[in-house]
């Protein structure tokens, strides 16, 4: 007798073979996979205490955000529309965050993992704004966060983002006001909101990592070190955080290389990064959109991991990573959602697709990033990228039990014949009906048992909350312009 036994499903094992069993099963024990394979050979082995009948439904493993912004949620909904990466920052994302309330952060957190695992994710990695570490309510935010990933059972990685230096360039300060000059009548977040020096930093982020870091294989809950940038991070901070991660055996992400008007001196951001000793295994590199071949080999040779932002990077007007030449040199990138402020969805089955085709469009070569490849992305790759892939990323024997069912039962999935082009190119990320988390079932007929019961009007909350922090920072006329059909000149 198993606890769960996934019956008559077309598994997509994401296995070192890529092995797809079109009437699969999977035995479930104590959150771990036990056995997966043809129907006939599991359910001759095993009786499951609870069973889901897969029929019709292609079972993947879950999937894998390495790169989110959890709080931004209730900034979304057009108040950031045509806005490239600093106005939006500074004149919508940061303002929003700055005003909210421990209570307004537990429903934007209820409402994030709610989308999150209908839409398959059942592990994210959220870089929070850098003033929450500071802020004399930064405590029960984050314990408000944290309780509603637990009600919902999802997995995440809360990377403490810092910023140290109290010394940022004139040109940067200079911009930021001139940007922020636009929208004058919006609360903006004090440039200096979140300043400390690089040992207060550590202490914050050690203190957190003590407290909640559990780096056990079934853990829900682990702890990484985030610089906030290379621009707003000293060399020291830079290097400790490095340091801290080896010595901690966790990870560390920081933003890199996003958009053009990021520089330092005549240094692109990785080689700066590599200069300091911040590269290596335990690295993750959020964008890097604007980075060279050189950049490139330098990930490569370090083992430093990249998250692809495609949905944010579009709608921001950054542009396009060169994920191609990523994946060729060998480099492990994940795919995120990124700010849901900025892609607007949590939806990886969408953010997939576009994966797959920005670049065919940009290199002019319809087989530069294929559809096997962008699944990849959300699965096996997304593990590497966030230092799980023995335990997540995959439907095998001895690995987490992590998985979403999508139902293939739709109009555009028929009909099918390569599943990897079906999922990433003919779904439109509606599909998934039911995500086992560790095990145990957390969402099933679109509906998250864990957070509908704190929150049985969820929706409605988050709107008024949203209405709320928006009219509280002065972001009312901001959202309510006039209708634009033509782009400004």
């Amino acid at each position: 007798m198993v606890e769960l036994l996934v019956e008559n499903g077309r598994i997509v094992t994401m296995n070192p073979a890529r092995d797809v069993i079109d009437d699969g099963a999977i035995a479930v024990d104590g959150g771990e996979i036990v056995a997966v394979g043809p129907m006939a050979t599991i359910t001759d082995q095993y009786d499951g205490d609870r069973i889901v009948d897969a029929s019709g439904h292609a079972v993947l493993p879950g999937f894998i955000d390495p790169h989110t912004h959890v709080a931004d949620i209730l900034a979304r909904g057009g108040v950031s529309n045509e806005r490239a990466l600093y106005d939006w920052l500074f004149n919508v994302k940061k303002p929003a965050i700055y005003a909210m309330t421990p209570d307004d952060h537990a429903v934007a957190s209820a409402l994030f993992v709610t989308e999150a695992l209908r839409a398959g994710i059942t592990t994210f990695v959220e870089f929070p704004e850098v003033f929450l570490m500071w802020d004399d309510e930064s405590d029960a935010i984050l314990e408000a966060k944290l309780n509603e990933y637990d009600a919902a059972g999802i997995r995440n990685v809360y990377a403490q983002a810092f910023r140290d230096n109290d010394d940022l360039p004139r040109t940067l300060t200079d911009f930021v006001d001139r940007v922020t000059r636009k929208e004058s009548a919006v609360e903006h977040v004090p440039m200096d909101a979140s300043l400390s020096g690089t040992d207060a930093a550590l202490e914050r982020v050690g203190d957190v990592f003590d407290r909640y870091h559990d780096p056990s294989p079934d853990s829900r809950q682990q702890v990484w070190i985030a610089p906030e940038n290379v621009v707003t991070a000293t060399d020291d901070g830079l290097t400790a955080a490095a340091e801290f991660a080896e010595r901690r055996e966790t990870m560390t992400t920081t933003h890199a290389s996003e958009t053009v008007h990021e520089e330092y001196g005549e240094m692109s951001h990785v080689e700066y990064l590599d200069a300091v000793d911040y590269l290596g295994d335990r690295t993750v590199l959020a964008h890097c959109v604007h980075v060279d071949e050189r950049d490139v080999r330098l990930c490569a040779a370090t083992d430093t991991k990249i998250v692809h932002n495609p949905l944010t990077n579009l709608v921001l007007g950054s542009g396009v990573a060169p994920v191609p030449t990523m994946t060729n040199y060998g480099v492990t990138v994940g795919l995120g959602t990124d700010n849901p402020s900025g892609n607007d969805t949590i939806n990886p089955l969408s953010d997939m697709q576009y994966a797959a085709l920005i670049h065919r469009a940009d290199r002019r070569d319809a087989g530069a990033v294929t559809a096997e490849k962008a699944l990849e992305m959300a699965t096996i790759d997304g593990a590497r990228t966030i230092g799980r892939a023995d335990e997540l990323g995959s439907i095998e024997p001895g690995k987490r039990a992590d998985l979403a069912l999508v139902d293939l039962d739709y109009p555009q999935l028929t009909p099918i014949r390569n599943i990897a082009s079906a999922l990433v190119l003919q779904t439109h990320g509606h599909e998934i009906d039911t995500v086992v988390c560790e095990g145990e079932i957390v969402m099933e007929n679109g509906t998250v048992p864990g957070i509908e019961e704190r929150y049985p009007n969820l929706l409605a909350e988050s709107q008024t909350r949203a209405d709320d922090v928006r009219s509280r920072v002065g972001l009312d006329s901001v959202a309510d312009r006039e209708w634009t059909s033509r782009s400004a000149n």
